[in-house]
């Protein structure tokens, strides 16, 4: 993942929304997808993340969606909560320019109960809500898309016991070109940064469309990460997985390897009042 706070999965395209809220509902009349992600599944309570979402394509150029993203690492958990809201402006035939906001929060809990050995009365169980609010802004064609997006627009300040549910605004900024190789086959690189303080991070991503079907690819992400993906197209469902190791070990003798498997489900009900322009890129 980029961080805790913004996951960001290998799947990216199908799951954007999470955080550019400018993606909710401009690909299908109906759209649902699934992911879980187990990190470093070698070291024992590592962070792992369920990622749900749902969006549709409305009437009057309007797409709606809900996100809800949770992660747990230790005796910590996360839960992110949005309502994403999108809507389009046309600026050619077939030039789209988006605009995107995301209402919510995110619910922090700690469980000391998990700690068998926690004999200390002062470790008392903590729970916390922070409302937030992002935007983002989506300019697409058949050939290009250009991503900008805040996903939290304020920050949240922790405390001298409980400092891991701060929560820092970061931004992000994604580049994708379709280059057709053959009549059957796109070509489709990609790069999304994340900007957080002084730390910036990127995902630097290739992948292969086969007859809009099979998609396959390579991705690598600059603090040192590398994953490979696959994912199969059969009729309204895509099903993907994800395979991710550590390039850098940094000395210690641990496989930091990552799964993770995705489940879509996309509909179109040929409804024309609910079509929003061109097909986005898949």
């Amino acid at each position: 993942m980029l961080s805790q706070n913004d996951p960001f999965i290998s799947f990216y395209r199908s799951q954007m929304s999470v955080i550019n809220p400018a993606f909710a509902g401009i690909e299908y009349d109906y759209s649902l997808a699934f992911n879980s992600r187990n990190q470093w599944v070698s070291i024992e309570n590592s962070p792992s993340t369920q990622f749900f979402s749902i969006s549709s394509k409305r009437k009057n150029n309007i797409g709606l969606g809900l996100s809800f993203v949770s992660n747990k690492a230790f005796i910590e958990s996360r839960t992110m909560s949005y309502i994403d809201f999108s809507y389009r402006l046309q600026i050619s035939s077939d030039t789209n320019f988006f605009l995107g906001l995301k209402p919510g929060g995110v619910f922090f809990d700690t469980n000391f109960n998990d700690l068998s050995s926690n004999n200390d009365p002062a470790l008392r169980n903590f729970s916390r809500f922070n409302p937030n609010l992002g935007l983002g802004f989506l300019l697409q064609s058949n050939k290009i898309w250009v991503s900008f997006s805040i996903p939290r627009m304020f920050d949240s300040e922790g405390d001298e016991i409980f400092n891991s549910y701060s929560n820092n605004s970061s931004v992000y900024m994604g580049f994708g070109i379709n280059l057709n190789v053959k009549d059957e086959i796109l070509l489709k690189p990609s790069i999304l940064s994340r900007f957080s303080g002084s730390e910036t991070v990127a995902d630097l991503s290739t992948l292969a469309n086969i007859n809009n079907r099979y998609e396959f690819g390579i991705n690598y992400r600059t603090n040192n990460s590398l994953s490979g993906l696959f994912s199969i197209n059969i009729k309204n469902f895509t099903v993907g997985y994800s395979y991710e190791t550590s390039i850098n070990k940094n000395g210690l003798n641990i496989n930091l390897n990552t799964h993770e498997i995705l489940l879509t489900i996309n509909v179109n009900g040929g409804n024309e009042d609910t079509k929003l322009g061109p097909e986005p890129p898949k």
